[in-house]
């Protein structure tokens, strides 16, 4: 009697371990999954790294914004008979999995430009427009002769992944500029034009 007894109380402690086991596992297992894949899906981003002298990589803005590059171009060293820009714009906004990207020439005196506003008031002539998907590479065949700012004076980018570093700056739903794959970063506010260093400046605004 005391032989079936003991051999009670062993089968029902061996119970309590396993149940406690089995909890400890599933928690252990949700807690792993809320952990890693939310913060995965929410660190992949898409970028637009335009191929300039010194390269500049804009993330694609989110949230009904687009983040727009301003390029300045070296008159000096376009051909004569070329389109007479001062500058270039390219815009990025996010469009699902893949970037919508607009690109314009800019007329004017842009010796004076401070602000947004400023690019802005220049006259602007719309070039072409592209659903670019990652890894995809674009050269605007309708601009060329640009000068010495642009790889080869024309007018190439690719969609890429940001970086993990670029993600940490932030910047709100347009993000941070990258200016010569270097810690030159420009974080423009909501309708703030802001310079970032040999590549042109940036600006952040509705769509």
């Amino acid at each position: 009697m005391k032989g079936r007894k003991s051999l009670f109380i062993i089968f029902v402690a061996l119970c309590a371990v396993i149940g406690v086991a089995s909890s400890l596992t599933s928690t252990f297992s949700l807690h792993g999954l809320a952990q890693t894949t939310p913060v995965t899906a929410k660190q992949k981003r898409l970028g637009i790294e335009i191929r300039l002298a010194k390269p500049m990589l804009i993330p694609a803005a989110r949230q009904g914004r687009v983040l727009e590059a301003f390029l300045r171009v070296e008159n000096k060293d376009v051909r004569a008979d070329a389109e007479p820009f001062s500058a270039i714009k390219v815009g990025a906004t996010e469009a699902g999995d893949k970037i919508e990207v607009t690109v314009s020439g800019l007329s004017g005196d842009i010796a004076a430009v401070k602000s947004c506003k400023d690019w802005w008031r220049l006259k602007e002539s719309p070039v072409a427009s592209f659903l670019v998907s990652e890894d995809e590479e674009i050269t605007v065949s309708q601009l060329s002769h640009l000068g010495s700012n642009f790889k080869s004076g024309k007018l190439t980018f690719k969609a890429v992944l940001l970086p993990q570093e670029m993600l940490m700056e932030g910047g709100g739903v347009c993000g941070c500029a990258r200016c010569d794959s270097s810690n030159l970063y420009c974080c423009p506010n909501s309708g703030e034009c802001l310079g970032c260093g040999v590549c042109g400046s940036v600006c952040c605004k509705p769509h």
